[in-house]
């Protein structure tokens, strides 16, 4: 649930602060990434059980 949660912050921060402030969106593919990892370890998980 973590990493889903900061995947998610890193993304859409990264996103909107690069939209509205003009800053470098380089989080955004770490941020999702994190948010496909954790989304597969939770299936993986819910797959075991």
């Amino acid at each position: 649930l973590a990493a889903l949660l900061m995947g998610t912050l890193l993304f859409s921060g990264s996103v909107t602060a690069a939209r509205l402030l003009g800053w470098s969106s380089a989080a955004a593919p770490l941020g999702g990434m994190l948010m496909m990892a954790a989304w597969l370890a939770w299936a993986v998980d819910a797959a075991r059980r």
